[in-house]
């Protein structure tokens, strides 16, 4: 899980478009018999959701966020509701 979690933080840190959707598809809600929900709460759970925050310019990044930011695990708020830091140019 480490490598994992090490991954996806680079992932959040490029800032490129095709790292966004693989961290939409790491946070994107399951389905299940009884409807949707989300993923279970994990290491890369919750550091793709710390990265997603480098994409909150996006429109489907600030979805899954908002969502996320409701739930009622704290750890899960917490991880969506982290904002970027800034970039240097």
């Amino acid at each position: 899980d480490d490598q994992r979690v090490a991954a996806i933080r680079v992932l959040g840190a490029l800032g490129d478009i095709q790292a966004l959707d693989v961290l939409l598809k790491l946070t994107a809600p399951k389905k299940t018999l009884l409807g949707w929900r989300a993923p279970n709460k994990t290491a890369p759970y919750l550091a793709a959701l710390k990265a997603l925050a480098e994409f909150s310019d996006q429109r489907k990044a600030r979805e899954v966020l908002v969502k996320a930011a409701s739930s009622r695990d704290p750890e899960v708020a917490a991880a969506a509701s982290v904002r970027p830091t800034a970039k240097s140019n």
